[in-house]
């Protein structure tokens, strides 16, 4: 291995480690500490926006595509799983 090689193994290393961002810390779910109200009031949100997804790919007419069913399918499914898994 030339010296050249040798010599630009640590400045790419250093520039990968530099280029990778460190996540930030995310609060635990019950931070807020909502009340039961606060929590159906959460949940019926995600549940509500999922039926206007839904909605959305019922009222399809004509050709299905990506844009017209898979998008809103996936915002559908995306809602379902907030409201499963909090």
């Amino acid at each position: 291995m030339s010296i050249l090689r040798l010599a630009l193994i640590p400045t790419l290393l250093a520039a990968a480690a530099g280029a990778q961002e460190v996540p930030k810390s995310q609060p635990p779910l019950w931070a807020a500490k909502p009340d039961v109200a606060a929590f159906q009031r959460l949940e019926a949100a995600h549940l509500a926006e999922a039926s206007r997804h839904i909605d959305a790919v019922l009222a399809v007419k004509g050709q299905r595509t990506a844009e017209n069913t898979l998008r809103p399918f996936d915002a559908a499914l995306e809602q379902i799983n907030s409201a499963n898994y909090f």
